[in-house]
This record gives structure tokens, sequence and C-alpha cells, in this order.
């Protein structure tokens, strides 16, 4: 929710501080399960398509694929999570551009958990 407030007699966003443990889990658009707590999306901040917290469980995998006009980024603030065959650890950033394939897998038997954020990149 976005909540506007006036200055100088113009209707302006305000400051936001959103307690991540209050959002709703919903499931990511890759299915297996996967569960996420969208923080924002393109309606609040554009050109965000989304920022997210996702719970990433032992064996759960999204298969490869792309997206045509997105990039992702993905935090690790637990655990190690596989990208590419590569493994990327907490405090580990991973960027992925708009168009470039791509498959995540948790190779571990502990939950990972990122923050991901999904930037338009201005094509459709």
């Amino acid at each position: 929710m976005i909540v506007l407030v006036i200055v100088n007699g113009t209707m302006v966003p305000e400051i936001s501080i959103i307690n991540s443990t209050s959002l709703p889990e919903v499931l990511t658009a890759h299915g297996n399960g996967i569960m996420k707590r969208v923080i924002a999306n393109k309606e609040i901040v554009p050109p965000v398509t989304q920022l997210s917290l996702v719970d990433f469980q032992p064996g759960q995998k999204v298969e490869t694929h792309k997206h045509e006009s997105m990039h992702e980024i993905y935090f690790v603030l637990n655990g190690t999570v596989t990208v590419n065959g590569r493994s990327v650890r907490k405090n580990e950033c991973v960027i992925i551009p708009a168009q470039v394939e791509h498959d995540v897998a948790n190779l571990t038997e502990e939950v990972v958990c990122w923050f991901a954020v999904a930037v338009a990149t201005g094509s459709s």
C-alpha cells in the first residue's frame, strides 16, 4: 500500500516502513511450492517489478528459463543457493540480466532465504 501526502499542494508518496513478517506468503510464478513475501511491486515503485523475500526449501528447483524484459537480483540472507551451477552463499549477491537463461536450486538440507529485486528493462 502506498500512502500519499500533500506537500506544497502536490500529492506525493510518503516513506513506508514495512514489517516483512506481517506480509502474506504467496506462491512464486515458478510454482514448485516456493513461497515469497512481496514487499513492493511496480504499482508502488516503478520500474521495480517486484521486491520479495523468497524461502527456498531443501530440494526445490526452478527450471531453466529467462525473462525477456526483467533483470533479477538475489541477495542471499541465509544458506546457499545454486544458480546455473554456481553456489551463491549468505551475504553474496547474484545479478541476472534480462534475456539470460538461468536455473535455481537448493541443493542443501536447509531453507535458503534471499531478497529478490526484479527490475523492468523498459521494453516489453
